[in-house]
């Protein structure tokens, strides 16, 4: 009777647990993007997004996974503008020179693929790059239009699109 009752646990389990993962896989499925951005539980959003712009997570049901952005810098640099006169000797002879500040735009593309799986019973999800670089992230909450994600000192609220 105690084994029966045990597989008849052990079974339920089994099944809530499954559920529960093909609810977050069908909940993951899409593209997210950050809505909010905390790190060392300071609000660092406008700064992410800014460094990280138009940043976004694609993850599909077959376990793959892409994250983008682009990078806008802008550099400033002096240019001189000189102004030359001849002189009485028709020799070319400096009169003038102004520095006028001028800027570079600078953009750059980050892509990066690779696969994604839930470990430790589906409380983290994992991220492994094409590179082999991989970063655990765990679930805090999950439904099919936010997600929230956990890594060290970074909190990440993503939102669908």
């Amino acid at each position: 009777m105690k084994k029966a009752s045990f597989l008849l646990v052990l079974a339920v389990v089994i099944l809530v647990a499954g559920c529960n993962e093909k609810k977050l896989l069908d909940n993951l499925d899409g593209t997210w993007v950050v809505q909010k951005y905390l790190y060392n539980n300071g609000d660092k959003t406008t700064q992410f997004k800014a460094d990280k712009v138009d940043f976004k997570w694609q993850f599909s049901k077959d376990k793959n996974y892409t994250e983008s952005w682009e990078k806008v810098d802008t550099i400033k640099y002096d240019r001189y503008d000189s102004a030359y006169v001849k002189d009485v000797s028709g020799l070319d002879s400096l009169s003038n020179i102004d520095t006028v500040p001028t800027f570079y735009l600078n953009e750059q593309s980050f892509f990066y693929k690779g696969v994604w799986t839930l470990v430790n019973s589906n409380k983290f999800l994992q991220l492994r790059r094409e590179d082999s670089t991989s970063a655990d992230y765990r679930i805090i909450e999950h439904t099919s239009s936010s997600l929230k994600l956990f890594k060290g000192n970074e909190e990440f609220w993503l939102e669908a699109k």
